[in-house]
């Protein structure tokens, strides 16, 4: 299982971060998932062989988010 935290701009944090979790979680590949307001940064476990860092990136801006490697 590989890690990824990209951090998310603060201004796309007035969105639902319950709602980036549930949209990545049900990603194939996605594991976990845990958005840290405070730090505005979301953290992806996920499964190297069915998941890129890059793919992983394109979900998250998928749900609306611009995110930007932490």
């Amino acid at each position: 299982m590989n890690r990824l935290i990209t951090a998310i701009d603060a201004d796309m944090f007035e969105n639902s971060v319950v709602g980036l979790e549930r949209q990545l979680v049900r990603r194939v590949g996605i594991d976990r998932v845990e958005v840290n307001p405070s730090a505005h940064t979301v953290t992806v476990d996920f499964d190297a062989a069915s998941v890129k860092p890059a793919d992983v990136e394109r979900f998250i801006a998928e749900c609306g988010y611009r995110g930007f490697a932490a």
